[in-house]
């Protein structure tokens, strides 16, 4: 191979620097048919409720009916794609569990679980995803341990809708109907893009300390957002929730929420932020109580108006806060 403009010393050393390259790439593109072909391996087919004992893939070929528990979880690693089909419960068990042991990497995905005690119990579980799933008519609806997901779920008429434990992500999830919880999760977890309305007697969204909860919306909820220290909540919409607004705990970033006709109990808040937090941009409107603000906090930006009790901005300690540019002027 000639290459103008080096002389034989540095030809052979280009030359073997692009063999070497060359190689690389082989094993690379190796490397990657391999894991196509184990990726494309044929799942195996479930035609009825059953034990699964082995990692790999499986896809439901037909609804299965259960009584009790319908397909119990032996082996991690494992994905279960509903393929478009149902399982059945007779309000009893789960329709898919752990059975109290822990596993891990467990994808369940595209179908439909209904009338069961539990529809998908993995909350012994870790890293656990559940994607475009339908949880319709269960007592307890999702519920998954530490490090798992649920995206792009419809999850109504339980009476508890998502419990996670930490590290969690909830995103793009619509619920409706739930009686009891919407979405529950523990420390340092996602929640994000869902649509939590109509849930009349249920908490919207609760979580614990280090939450990121950002473009929901809580409607027609019992509660709205409530989450623990360190918090971000930002551009939700939460509006006719007759116990709450918004509550946010200590050391906290609240922004750009706006919270509507919230509050109409005895102690209803449109948005209440705790101790050494930010507030800025947010609008609170035709609630019980606009803000109620634990100094010291920075109040920055914020508009509270036709709120049936006053002061639209209320601190509720001695200490200073500082407030910049809010309407009305604390």
């Amino acid at each position: 191979m000639e290459i103008p403009g080096l002389d034989d010393s540095e030809r052979r050393t280009t030359l073997s620097e692009v063999a070497k390259n060359m190689l690389k790439r082989s094993v690379i593109f190796a490397v990657i048919a391999l894991t196509t072909r184990v990726a494309w391996a044929a799942p195996t087919s479930i035609t009825a409720c059953r034990n699964i004992t082995i990692p790999g893939s499986y896809q439901l070929a037909n609804n299965l009916q259960a009584t009790g528990n319908c397909l119990l979880l032996q082996s991690s690693d494992v994905t279960i794609d509903l393929n478009g089909f149902s399982i059945g419960g007779n309000q009893t068990g789960a329709g898919i569990t752990d059975g109290g042991t822990k596993r891990l990497r467990i994808i369940v995905r595209n179908g439909t679980i209904q009338l069961f005690q539990t529809a998908i119990d993995l909350a012994h579980s870790q890293i656990v995803t559940i994607q475009k799933t339908n949880i319709t008519n269960n007592v307890n609806g999702i519920m998954a341990g530490d490090y798992s997901g649920v995206d792009t779920c419809f999850v109504g008429s339980n009476i508890q809708g998502i419990r996670l434990a930490s590290s969690c992500t909830a995103t793009n999830n619509r619920l409706s109907k739930n009686r009891d919880v919407v979405i529950s999760t523990g420390n340092n977890c996602i929640v994000a893009g869902n649509n939590g309305s109509d849930n009349s007697k249920a908490l919207g969204i609760r979580g614990g300390t280090a939450a990121l909860v950002i473009g929901n919306v809580a409607s027609s909820d019992y509660a709205g957002i409530n989450v623990g220290d360190g918090s971000t909540v930002a551009d939700n919409t939460v509006s006719d929730d007759p116990l709450f607004g918004i509550i946010v705990n200590r050391g906290s970033t609240v922004a750009r929420n706006t919270a509507t006709l919230n509050g109409t109990g005895a102690n209803g808040e449109g948005i209440q932020v705790h101790e050494n937090s930010l507030i800025w941009g947010n609008t609170s409107s035709q609630n019980k109580f606009g803000f109620t603000i634990y100094c010291p906090t920075l109040v920055l930006g914020n508009t509270a108006l036709f709120n049936s009790s006053s002061p639209p901005f209320y601190f509720a300690n001695d200490l200073a806060c500082e407030s910049v540019n809010n309407l009305p002027p604390p």
